[in-house]
């Protein structure tokens, strides 16, 4: 009896042994590893609760842009992309300082008195960054032949309405090239006129020479249509520069914002750039450039104004503050972003 038990426990184990030898055994396994976005994949962006851009008016070129890229945005990413109406630039840019506003459109003007504390920002430094070039402003005087005046020493004794409190680039545009000319302390002053007063004063002979952006010059011509520029010379225009870098000198183009002039009138040119906080993380702004230009073409027929922001215009090689550094990779990947975009960049980081 003992014999057969034994004999039967054999068989049992010699059963349990084949099943588990021919039981099918797993694959190995090898350590996993991260993953990676593939070349059509975009990494995960940290998106802010919403984002705020600021603009002087609601209904100006400017503001129907923004208001349209943000549509772009808002569809893409999901928060909402608010337009802020601020009257004031040095409030925007306090705002931009605090984080109270991520992206605002500011004068080069007020860039970079604010980056140095002077001006309107008097022991105050502001630490902003470029997220994209907006373009030239040409500024020049201009008159009417009733005064007989060809060339800016001419202006010696007649009425000139340069200055303004709101629009400060003009005293700093019209002093250093008055002064260059000599005119400076010959000159009637008739300061801080608003700009319907200035035109109404060419046509009325109230005024003999003021200064403004080519653009209103087509206002200017409603009232007196025989209005003309006065051109500013290379020479004069440097010393303005030499005095206050975000200057630029250059001639008008001979057709701009629908208008045509004269070739080789010389002027100032000042920018304007879409600054935005500092401290906005890099991929953020990477993306939000990214996702504006791969919608550039819906983007285009918003306004006439819209194509001043093409993608090969907005990258300013003679900036007055750095650009933001996912801005600079952006126009990096895309081939925008110049030799000289870079010198300027290294030199304004130091």
């Amino acid at each position: 009896m003992r014999k057969r038990l034994f004999l039967i426990l054999i068989v049992i184990a010699l059963l349990i042994s084949l099943i588990v030898a021919c039981a099918p055994k797993p694959a190995p396994t090898t350590p996993s590893k991260p993953t990676t976005p593939t070349a059509t994949e975009k990494p995960q962006v940290q998106w802010p609760k919403s984002i705020t851009w600021s603009s002087r008016s609601d209904k100006d070129s400017n503001a129907i842009r923004i208001i349209a890229i943000s549509a772009q945005w808002e569809k893409a990413i999901k928060i909402p992309c608010l337009l802020s109406v601020i009257g004031s630039t040095e409030a925007a840019i306090e705002k931009l300082a605090t984080g109270d506003l991520d992206l605002g459109y500011i004068g080069y003007y007020d860039q970079w008195h604010a980056s140095k504390g002077t001006g309107a920002y008097e022991g105050t430094k502001y630490e902003l960054r470029q997220m994209f070039s907006t373009g030239p402003v040409y500024m020049d005087f201009y008159t009417v032949p009733r005064t007989g005046i060809e060339t800016i020493e001419d202006f010696a004794g007649k009425k000139i309405a340069y200055s303004s409190q709101r629009a400060l680039i003009l005293n700093d545009i019209s002093i250093p090239v008055l002064k260059y000319y000599g005119v400076f302390d010959k000159i009637i002053d008739m300061p801080n006129l608003p700009m319907a007063q200035r035109h109404s004063g060419i046509a009325d002979g109230s005024v003999d020479v003021t200064i403004g952006a080519a653009m209103h010059m087509e206002q200017q011509w409603q009232t007196a249509p025989d209005a003309y520029f006065v051109p500013i010379g290379k020479d004069a225009g440097a010393s303005a520069v030499k005095e206050y870098p975000f200057l630029k000198w250059g001639p008008i183009p001979t057709s701009w914002k629908g208008l045509t002039f004269p070739a080789g009138i010389g002027s100032m040119i000042t920018t304007s750039g879409m600054c935005i906080r500092k401290d906005m993380p890099d991929d953020v702004v990477y993306n939000l450039l990214d996702i504006m230009y791969d919608n550039w073409s819906k983007l285009l027929p918003v306004h006439a104004a819209m194509n001043e922001w093409d993608l090969d215009k907005v990258v300013d090689a003679q900036m007055v503050i750095p650009y933001h550094p996912g801005a600079v990779k952006y126009f990096k990947e895309k081939g925008v972003w110049t030799p000289a975009a870079e010198a300027r960049q290294n030199e304004l980081m130091k």
